[in-house]
């Protein structure tokens, strides 16, 4: 890979909706509730699923 930039350095860059489930779960925090703030709507859950 060109840059000298590590497979890792890239994902840790590119870091997604899974990635910050999987790092809230493991804080020990409570997955968001339908109505929080932080819960995503229809169209973003849309858009990171690949559904069209």
């Amino acid at each position: 890979m060109s840059g000298g930039k590590t497979e890792d350095s890239i994902r840790s860059l590119r870091r997604g909706l899974w990635d910050n489930i999987r790092a809230k779960r493991e804080r020990g925090e409570k997955p968001a509730k339908p109505g929080d703030k932080d819960y995503p709507d229809p169209k973003q859950w849309k858009r990171v699923s690949g559904e069209r």
